[in-house]
């Protein structure tokens, strides 16, 4: 079994052991590290003690400066603003709250540019890419419960065997992702710049659902990745799970500023700031410093670049197992690995069940880059391999 002074070390520094424990409440987090105190910055520091101490004095006088400085690190790392709701994803896909959202930023406009139509707004309907999460799940799977049509004529998605939009007349939204929810089929270079280039054609508000692969699939968000990047950028970005919370994300490279003009800091601040004390208020304090911290961590260790590192080395231990790569799917450090193949896997690895594939969230700490440490690491944890299988403490047969 492992020594007493093994755990100490496991319990006080996680980071510097391999957790193959792969679901991570289905990604939610992407460090065993305390994002506080690994942050190392002074000001994160410093109103986490006082927060610790007084709670009410940091919210009194202090909240002002912590919101500027959150929201001042995470533009800087997704190139973005946030917009802070309390929910899940899929909830966040309410075509009104969408509607409303639209309306509110482009009243902002300082170019005259005008957002959806009057009948758009007046019956707001969302196409979405084949396979999305909210197709089954959340407010979106009540719109199709409620189509009148039989269930075989149902077709509340955007696509068929390729990816293609719905007439203009039928919809306002259009709301994908660039890794399937439904078995982690990555959205072809083609077709993110088919749907990027007819969205701004006909005025559709494009809209990327990126909870499971803003930084985790090699970009701060998988749309930022150079073989989509080029074309363009949606609209809108649903998020959370890298920050432990859900936000919108409104692009401040080619929403903000080409489509309505808003370039400035203050025209940008007051748009978001707007909606936020209309719709709901931000994170609490010690959400926002954890977030903080996170954010800043992730940039001082590049999360986007080790998440491809991870995921290359995840890989190539499949591939060590002579499981065959053609059937992996998912982008960089998101998995996706037919059932099958995941119970043949001869590591004690537990991933996510995403029907009929198991998909596989690591962390990003340092320890996942390198295999020969994750061996080591494993077996001084008292985990052994013995026959293609494991057995955990003694080793068994000398």
């Amino acid at each position: 079994t492992a020594t007493k002074e093994a755990l100490r070390t496991r319990d006080t520094h996680p980071e510097d052991f391999p957790n193959l424990n792969f679901h991570h409440n289905r990604g939610s987090f992407l460090t065993h590290k305390n994002p506080i105190s690994a942050s190392a910055s002074p000001p994160i520091v410093r109103y986490w003690h006082l927060y610790t101490q007084n709670p009410t004095l940091v919210n009194e006088h202090y909240i002002q400066p912590i919101q500027s400085a959150y929201r001042a690190t995470f533009r800087s790392f997704f190139v973005a603003d946030s917009l802070s709701i309390h929910g899940h994803v899929s909830d966040a896909s309410k075509p009104l709250i969408l509607i409303g959202l639209n309306a509110h930023i482009y009243s902002h406009a300082t170019n005259g540019v005008k957002g959806l139509s009057d009948k758009a707004r007046e019956n707001p309907l969302i196409a979405i890419t084949e396979g999305y999460y909210g197709v089954g799940f959340g407010p979106l799977q009540y719109h199709a419960i409620s189509n009148p049509q039989p269930p075989s004529e149902q077709r509340p998605s955007a696509n068929g065997a390729r990816p293609i939009m719905l007439r203009t007349d039928d919809a306002c939204t259009v709301e994908a992702q660039m890794v399937r929810s439904l078995d982690g089929r990555v959205i072809g270079e083609d077709i993110g710049k088919e749907v990027v280039c007819a969205c701004d054609k006909y005025n559709l508000f494009l809209v990327v659902d990126e909870a499971m692969t803003s930084i985790r699939c090699g970009a701060s968000f998988s749309y930022q990745l150079p073989q989509y990047h080029a074309y363009g950028s949606p609209d809108l970005v649903l998020f959370g799970k890298a920050v432990k919370r859900t936000v919108w994300r409104l692009n401040g490279v080619v929403f903000n500023v080409q489509k309505l003009g808003i370039g400035r800091d203050d025209q940008r601040k007051r748009v978001i700031s707007d909606w936020q004390n209309r719709f709901a208020d931000m994170a609490s304090v010690s959400d926002l410093l954890i977030f903080w911290g996170t954010i800043l961590l992730a940039g001082k260790e590049d999360w986007p670049l080790r998440a491809r590192e991870v995921g290359q080395v995840l890989r190539d231990m499949q591939a060590g197992d002579g499981l065959a790569s053609t059937g992996t799917g998912g982008l960089h450090s998101l998995i996706y690995m037919p059932w099958q193949d995941a119970t043949r896997f001869s590591w004690p690895v537990m991933g996510a069940n995403a029907g009929d594939y198991v998909r596989w969230l690591p962390v990003l700490d340092e320890i996942m880059t390198s295999p020969d440490r994750l061996r080591e690491k494993v077996l001084a944890g008292g985990v052994y391999r013995i026959g293609g299988g494991f057995w955990h403490g003694a080793r068994v047969g000398g």
